[in-house]
């Protein structure tokens, strides 16, 4: 059964051996803050989720989603919070026929060295729900990307990478080629039974986001 996260911050202060009131101390906050929060009053900032996860020693994954049992040892031992950026969630992505759909999900944890790797910060990296076949059996329905939302040169993609789009009906996922001569992005799926689609830069207000940077498998 599904749980929320106000929930499961009382489960790791619990399992923690704290109360409420040494909860607060260790955490650097009022005790009136550490009951708004699992009450579910307020959502506890990005800076407290951080120290919540250092006190509790919980892991990171089970207590932004839950999908993780609240039994499970720290998975970071040894690496301090700071080593991870939390990573906000924009829009479904589909990978299909581009759409727009505003959804509710908390956010996702990264450890710095994929930013670091792709030279980007998290305030410039955005999640992203897959929806859609297109992008089988490398991308499947439900999966979690993160997209470095820069504005990547043209003439200069990765054939290899995905990069996400923003058309005039949504955003979307896809491999992408720049047609130099036409002027145009050209948009490919890896599932054979969907075709390629040609976007004439002259003539829409397609954006290119940016290159997917990670992606997690959605193992529900």
């Amino acid at each position: 059964m599904r749980s929320f996260i106000h929930e499961r911050i009382t489960i790791a202060r619990n399992s923690a051996g704290y109360n409420k009131k040494n909860f607060a101390e260790a955490l650097g906050i009022r005790a009136a803050t550490v009951t708004d929060m699992e009450s579910g009053k307020n959502n506890p900032s990005y800076e407290t989720l951080l120290k919540i996860i250092e006190v509790t020693k919980c892991d990171p994954g089970w207590l932004l989603t839950g999908k993780e049992p609240p039994s499970r040892e720290l998975s970071i031992t040894g690496e301090k919070t700071d080593d991870y950026a939390m990573i906000p969630f924009g829009h479904e992505v589909a990978a299909g026929t581009a759409r727009e759909a505003e959804i509710e999900e908390e956010p996702v944890i990264i450890h710095r060295r994929l930013l670091a790797r792709n030279h980007v910060s998290s305030d410039k990296c955005r999640a992203y729900r897959v929806r859609g076949r297109s992008m089988e059996p490398k991308l499947q329905d439900g999966d979690i990307i993160v997209c470095a939302m820069l504005q990547a040169n043209l003439d200069r993609l990765d054939n290899k990478g995905l990069y996400c789009v923003h058309s005039p009906e949504g955003i979307t996922v896809k491999k992408v080629h720049y047609d130099s001569g036409g002027k145009s992005l050209v948009l490919v799926p890896l599932n054979p039974e969907y075709p390629l689609e040609t976007i004439r830069l002259s003539e829409t207000s397609t954006v290119l986001l940016g290159k997917v940077i990670g992606i997690w498998k959605d193992v529900d």
